[in-house]
């Protein structure tokens, strides 16, 4: 009787196995799909624009600050990577108007006495929100550039979604072999 059970467990295992194996591998055309498509948009911006117009040296890297946060918990011996925003993204047109902000009468007098020294407008701006990365390429960018950016944004849920489905398959694995190895004995 027991190992009937084991043995209906097994194909429980086997079929869920089956399903992970299929979603992964959806995932994957899908992923390849993303990229291949943001690198081809990318490879049209630098036609248009220019070869060395988009380049590594293009932009500061110690500037550049990450739009998610991966975060990883272990449940039942499989990885679960969850994604978070880790601030809101600065536009164009909010850029314009912080750039434009202009001293009034009124926050003259609010500053102080003379001597003061005036606070710049980059104080002003929070550290908590991120800039617009095509905003370092001009502000006409191509429609290509854009759609690049789109695509390989769209290639990061994919990336945390595909990580958690190998691990929960890894797991599964695992279970089919202790299980196996339980039936043999």
């Amino acid at each position: 009787m027991p190992a009937e059970s084991a043995a209906g467990q097994l194909d429980v295992l086997v079929h869920q196995i089956c399903e992970k194996l299929q979603e992964l591998s959806s995932l994957r055309r899908q992923l390849d799909k993303e990229l291949s498509d943001g690198f081809l948009y990318m490879a049209k911006a630098r036609s248009n624009m220019g070869q060395k117009s988009i380049t590594a040296l293009q932009y500061d890297e110690r500037e550049m600050t990450p739009s998610v946060t991966l975060t990883c918990k272990r449940e039942d011996n499989s990885v679960t990577f969850d994604l978070a925003p880790s601030a809101p993204l600065l536009q164009a047109e909010e850029k314009v108007e912080t750039v434009r902000k202009r001293f009034t009468e009124q926050t003259i007098q609010t500053i102080g006495g003379v001597g003061d020294p005036v606070p710049s407008p980059k104080a002003d701006k929070p550290k908590s929100e991120i800039k617009d990365p095509l905003l370092m390429f001009g502000v006409l960018v191509p429609q290509s550039l854009r759609s690049s950016k789109g695509c390989f944004q769209r290639c990061v849920p994919l990336t945390s979604q595909l990580s958690t489905t190998q691990s929960q398959l890894m797991s599964l694995q695992c279970q089919y072999r202790t299980l196996l190895s339980q039936l043999d004995q």
